[in-house]
């Protein structure tokens, strides 16, 4: 891989990165300069659209847990697609459940879509059991 596109590859697992430290301290300010505009989070109630998606995501993920502690466990990356890079995570975090009023420890695979230094679409998949608590 020539070297530009080998630094490109690692500027999106850096800014997939970002995110997640976005995530943790709640700075909905950072997720403007991280997203598209267009940007689209495929969820179980269906996709949303813009950043404000994500920024309602993020507000929602901080209010059920609020002292959220995601750490990117693995991540890897992928440039062999035409609309942009893949960004893979699996992503462990605890937190205090503020429904259940206890502490639950969740793992999540994540795949992010990166164009032109943007995460452009988010996909994931959740351990619910241990979300809700049951595991």
């Amino acid at each position: 891989m020539p070297r530009a596109e080998h630094e490109a590859l690692d500027e999106s697992i850096a800014l997939v990165h970002r995110y997640v430290i976005a995530l943790n301290a709640g700075d909905m300010a950072a997720l403007d300069e991280l997203f598209a505009d267009d940007f689209v989070i495929h969820q179980p109630v269906g996709d949303r659209r813009g950043k404000g998606a994500i920024r309602d995501f993020v507000a929602g993920v901080r209010r059920l847990l609020p002292d959220i502690d995601a750490r990117v466990d693995v991540i890897f990356a992928d440039d062999s697609f035409r609309d942009g890079h893949r960004v893979g995570v699996l992503l462990s975090y605890e937190a205090t459940n503020s429904q259940l009023g206890r502490r639950v420890s969740v793992r999540e695979l994540q795949l992010y879509r990166v164009v032109d230094g943007k995460i452009a679409e988010r996909w994931y998949a959740a351990d619910r059991r241990a979300a809700r608590g049951e595991a």
